[in-house]
């Protein structure tokens, strides 16, 4: 998993949620119902992909926090 980008943007031992519970699309990330993220990336535009084994799907996370499939 490259959290490299993600850890960058973290305060020294800072702990983020970037996504959490919820169903829909269009809809702030730490709502989004998280079924297994198994790897994240930080796009040069800000925006972050995970990838979600469980739930067979591609998120993108916008620099707002809402989250694309």
């Amino acid at each position: 998993m490259d959290l490299a980008g993600l850890l960058s943007a973290l305060p020294p031992g800072g702990i983020a949620t970037i996504a959490g519970f919820g169903y829909q699309d269009g809809i702030p990330a730490k709502e989004a119902d998280a079924g297994w993220p198994m790897g994240v990336v930080r796009r040069r535009d800000g925006d972050l992909i995970v990838n979600d084994y469980w739930g067979h799907r591609v998120w993108r996370i916008d620099r707002d926090g809402i989250l694309h499939t």
